[in-house]
């Protein structure tokens, strides 16, 4: 059964290997600037929501296990969607999926911040939810 220690255990090798992914990687296989960009923007997005994951779950932790469950339901739809959605935005303006001006990074830093705000508010309804189902 999947717990938030056993997800935050798990998003700290995905973090370290994000980082090392668009730093150490891109450097020392690639000459090209579009390899350089692959490495940096893929380490880049499977660091950003690493670090996300770690802050989300270490709360997650001292909270009711219902509370995981349901922020659960929704990460493992979100996070790949996100990561297909940052693969067809495209590379450089005027790309993307719907037309617009977007490019890897922008749009990988969008989708971190929209998971997170995301996230604290689904945890807080279903704190605020469930406190008021504990109480009773």
């Amino acid at each position: 059964m999947l717990t938030p220690k056993k997800v935050l255990v798990s998003a700290i090798p995905c973090a370290i290997t994000g980082y090392i992914f668009g730093t150490v990687f891109r450097e020392l296989f690639c000459s090209s600037f579009d390899c350089q960009d692959f490495f940096d923007y893929s380490g880049q997005f499977l660091f950003l929501f690493s670090v996300i994951l770690i802050v989300i779950n270490f709360s997650l932790i001292f909270l009711y296990k219902e509370i995981f469950t349901s922020w659960w339901k929704f990460a493992r739809i979100y996070i790949p969607v996100s990561a297909i959605l940052t693969i067809l935005s495209g590379s450089g303006s005027g790309g993307g999926y719907i037309g617009l001006t977007s490019d890897y990074e922008s749009t990988a830093w969008f989708m971190a911040g929209l998971f997170f705000i995301i996230s604290l508010a689904l945890i807080i309804y279903k704190s605020i939810k469930l406190r008021g189902k504990h109480n009773q």
